[in-house]
């Protein structure tokens, strides 16, 4: 368990975090999820940090005045790698 006494209150659509843990205003908590089904480490880190030109997943929450803890959990099937990672906003 990665998160031990925390549960979701609610999912947010089309805008992350996905996972809501606390949907306070001004207080927002949550997970941000993603998959790919190739690329490994290599795509998570990506998908994580962003490339030239693109921001990444720990950016964009980091930007986010609203948001007071963050977290990622990226995956990837081939070759089967997880990758977590928390925010600081």
């Amino acid at each position: 368990m990665l998160l031990p006494g925390r549960r979701a209150v609610g999912w947010s659509r089309w805008v992350a975090p996905d996972i809501l843990l606390d949907d306070t205003p001004g207080a927002v908590r949550g997970v941000e999820v993603a998959g790919r089904s190739k690329g490994g480490l290599h795509a998570l880190r990506l998908i994580l940090e962003g490339r030239p030109g693109a921001t990444g997943k720990r950016q964009d929450l980091a930007a986010r005045p609203d948001l007071v803890e963050a977290y990622v959990s990226l995956w990837c099937a081939t070759p089967a790698v997880s990758l977590w990672a928390q925010v600081e906003p």
